[in-house]
């Protein structure tokens, strides 16, 4: 599964590095169809055909196993994972990108309701795959908002500041890599903070 990982971009790399080694594979799975996600919407011309693609990623997650489309190894592999609870987060974030049907249309109440639902499977779906019971809900939606202001930038008014803090603890180191990646830190700042936490 190393050749999953290698298809996320280095800084998702790098969040997915400090996973515990029992959820590293699920949740560079979970960033992953996030990724594929968010193109099927940049790259749409049209509401509808953003609305088709992501239609077939959600009616293949409820497909029974012998009726699930062949020739996709994301799908193949969140499958392959066995973890009724991965696909259960992989129905939510299509449910949230489906909420965005195609750039430069979204009303604030379309970025509110899908930064609470995307930050909510993303962040969220950390802690259940990993075992955790705690939410990072408030947190997990300041990122998707950011994520979202930096991957259109000039087309979506930035987010105004909050005061959400940090989630504190190693444990949720990913999700912090991922929250400082929104605030637009990189390079050696988001490293240092990978390692220490500051």
């Amino acid at each position: 599964m190393l050749e999953i990982v290698e298809q996320l971009p280095p800084p998702l790399r790098l969040a997915v590095a400090y996973a515990p080694k029992s959820g590293r594979v699920a949740f560079a799975l979970l960033l992953l169809l996030d990724e594929r996600l968010a193109q099927i919407v940049e790259r749409a011309t049209e509401p509808m055909i953003a609305q088709l693609k992501l239609a077939w990623w959600r009616d293949a997650f409820m497909a029974q196993a012998e009726q699930r489309p062949k020739g996709e190894p994301l799908l193949s592999a969140l499958f392959d994972q066995g973890r009724p609870e991965l696909l259960a987060v992989a129905g939510e974030l299509v449910d949230a990108w489906e909420l965005l049907p195609c750039h430069g249309e979204w009303t604030d109440a379309e970025l509110d309701a899908f930064a609470k639902k995307r930050g909510d499977a993303v962040f969220n779906g950390y802690c259940r795959l990993i075992g955790l019971s705690q939410s990072a809900a408030p947190a997990g939606e300041e990122w998707a908002r950011g994520d979202i202001t930096v991957r259109y930038s000039g087309a979506v008014p930035a987010p105004a500041l909050t005061n959400v803090s940090l989630l504190k603890g190693r444990i949720y180191r990913p999700l912090t890599i991922l929250t400082m990646l929104s605030r637009g830190v990189s390079g050696p700042r988001l490293i240092l903070h990978g390692l220490t936490g500051l």
